[in-house]
């Protein structure tokens, strides 16, 4: 028996051998391997991870910084090349890029990448709170890059025009069927006019394949297709139902009435004719013949009953004197017409005599109502922004009081985001913007909206030095000297807008309502925001920006045009490239930090001009015979550069 015990304990300890050697084995390569993943790590510290990829972009063992400017020189090289398409054998181009004159603010690229955002991508690539992802990540890289692709915005309107412009000549009207009611015809009061089948450019496949291959950060060449549009409805089946069309014109007229709070009455007739332009024959989902509301009268006469109607709400506003909100602009409901359902109980009632609807309208109250003012929590300055706007001109000026004025005395309440977009339009001359002159291509044309960056600007800086969150901002393509902060001269602290991108976006993470204070100082020259507030222990600052290079801007660049008479140029200002950081900082009352670092990189414009020209030069392949196009070819609508201005100049008198 003792001899059988001996002998399992010696089995067991030589069983234990190889398995304790086991063990250290694997603990030594997990240890090794951790060690290394450890080590790796701390090589690229502050870099990203090698093998990383945006795109075509190659960001890998890059810092921030680096990885920026080379990410921005990628999607400057595709928008500087624009991309060439074929519609129906016809050749033609995109810009992508809008070049300007005059006013910088107005430069935009139509394919918007948002590049800070794709760096932190990149940055996080591995360093995650997963321990395996960590360890494999490495290894992964080595056998397989990863490839960042990242989505953009298109500015799908301009798109469409350049492509009109090309390509228009191209496209075929389309008309639906419809009806021609003539009751004094007693053979055919009512004649079938059957549909046009027509063709148009695929605006949508167009566009759609643009997002797809920009995401990669290069373009190939586009085919884009003609679209036939066709209408089948027959003559027997529209024609079938050709005794309700007679009873509905008969019963006519019909009218629409409202009574505003203001005790206004509104009354809006359709008469007979109006009602044989709004009915169409239409197809239901079950085949059946239907008649619809439809066409450009019906859409005419629902969008002027919108416009008499419609009022929109009004937020209270308030200012601060002497360290008290006071009222200056109550609160006040707006009105909204119900279109759906008021021309569905017009429809409803065809046939009838004597009709009369009263439109359906609805209340859209105010985000911040006057009752409200108690609640606000408002007693001291929290940030100031300020930025300079030294040398625009008159126009320029007038767009950045008109800017600041829409939010002057904005009340934001606790976890609101603001679009500095949405608050500023909309961008028209209507509205109180005026126009600065832009080259496109090879034309001079008016385009509104210059000088509300500086209102982006200044508001990102009230924004930091308030520590508010920030949710969207991008830098200017150009360095502009508008923008150059105040503390140091340099570029780098500047937030540019467009309609509809990019746009400035913040939150009220204070538990409290903040104000907005907007001045447009003429005597000093300087635009300040001032955010008033309860301070709840924070502390919102940022470094003074750092040049990290500069870039020359080449030589200038000629291209002729119609638009101004021969001999006579005009240019643009050139702007040197430049790559510029800083850091945003939050010092929070428990005593934690956060911080933002925003690398800005602008890049290089040459002087651009435009030269007078009697006929424009046309580049043609080799073999292939081509003809000048003078200014007699042009269209009407090409008028020259002076009586641009002067159209500006009485559209903004008239306003």
């Amino acid at each position: 028996m003792a001899q059988f015990i001996k002998t399992s304990v010696d089995t067991v300890r030589s069983y234990k051998k190889p398995i304790l050697i086991t063990t250290g084995i694997v603990l030594f390569i997990a240890i090794a391997i951790s060690a290394s993943s450890f080590a790796y790590a701390r090589a690229y510290q502050g870099r990203i991870l090698p093998n990383v990829f945006i795109g075509i972009a190659d960001v890998g063992e890059l810092s921030e910084a680096d990885a920026t400017e080379v990410l921005q020189q990628h999607v400057d090289d595709m928008l500087n090349n624009g991309v060439d398409v074929t519609v129906d054998g016809q050749s033609g181009h995109i810009d992508l890029r809008a070049s300007i004159i005059e006013e910088p603010d107005l430069a935009h690229d139509l394919i918007y990448i948002d590049t800070a955002d794709a760096i932190e991508v990149a940055m996080a690539v591995g360093r995650t709170d997963s321990i395996w992802t960590n360890l494999t990540t490495p290894i992964k890289l080595l056998i397989e890059p990863t490839v960042l692709l990242r989505p953009s915005e298109i500015d799908e309107d301009d798109i469409r025009e350049q492509l009109t412009q090309q390509f228009g000549e191209l496209e075929t009207q389309s008309l639906p069927a419809d009806y021609r009611v003539n009751l004094n015809d007693a053979e055919a009061p009512v004649k079938f006019m059957p549909g046009k089948d027509g063709t148009e450019i695929d605006y949508e496949s167009a566009i759609a394949a643009l997002w797809d291959d920009a995401n990669d950060l290069e373009l190939e060449d586009i085919t884009i297709n003609l679209r036939d549009i066709t209408y089948e409805m027959t003559s027997d089946d529209a024609l079938s139902i050709s005794d309700e069309v007679i009873e509905i014109v008969e019963a006519a007229p019909y009218y629409l009435t409202y009574t505003s709070e203001t005790l206004r009455e509104y009354w809006w007739t359709v008469d007979a004719d109006e009602i044989s332009d709004w009915i169409e024959p239409a197809y239901s989902k079950d085949g059946d013949v239907i008649i619809v509301f439809a066409g450009g009268t019906y859409e005419a006469f629902v969008e002027d009953v919108t416009d008499d109607v419609n009022i929109s709400p009004v937020n209270a506003r308030f200012v601060m004197e002497d360290n008290i909100v006071t009222e200056f602009s109550g609160s006040q409901d707006g009105i909204e017409l119900d279109s759906k359902t008021t021309m569905q109980e017009l429809f409803d009632e065809l046939g009838q005599e004597d009709v009369v609807i009263d439109i359906t309208v609805a209340n859209t109250p105010p985000d911040v109502s006057t009752a409200d003012v108690n609640n606000f929590g408002i007693s001291e300055i929290i940030g100031v922004g300020i930025s300079d706007f030294s040398g625009s001109p008159s126009n320029r000026i007038s767009n950045i009081q008109h800017g600041a004025s829409k939010l002057d005395g904005l009340l934001i309440a606790p976890g609101e985001t603001i679009s500095l977009v949405g608050m500023l339009g909309p961008f028209t001359v209507s509205d109180g913007y005026l126009a600065e002159l832009v080259i496109k291509g090879d034309e001079i044309i008016p385009e509104v909206g210059g000088g509300l960056c500086q209102i982006g600007t200044t508001a990102f800086r009230a924004v930091m030095n308030s520590g508010l969150q920030i949710d969207q901002r991008q830098n200017h393509s150009l360095v502009v000297s508008y923008y150059n902060d105040p503390s140091n001269g340099n570029p780098g602290t500047d937030a540019t807008i467009y309609d509809p991108y990019p746009d400035f976006k913040f939150t009220n993470d204070y538990e409290d309502y903040i104000l907005l204070n907007t001045e447009v100082d003429l005597a000093t020259l300087d635009v300040i925001f001032t955010f008033w507030g309860t301070n709840d222990g924070r502390n919102g600052y940022y470094s003074p920006p750092v040049i990290l290079s500069w870039a020359g801007y080449g030589e200038t660049e000629y291209t002729e045009t119609l638009d101004l008479d021969p001999g006579v140029t005009s240019c643009q200002s050139p702007h040197p490239g430049a790559t510029a950081q800083f850091t945003y900082y939050v010092d929070y009352a428990d005593e934690t930090q956060f911080s933002e670092t925003y690398t800005s990189v602008y890049r290089s414009l040459p002087m651009i001009c435009l030269i007078g020209v009697e006929e424009l030069t046309v580049e043609c392949a080799e073999g292939e015979e081509c003809e000048s196009i003078d200014e007699s070819e042009t269209s009407d609508d090409d008028d020259d550069i002076e009586m641009i201005e002067e159209d500006l100049t009485e559209e903004a008198g008239e306003e």
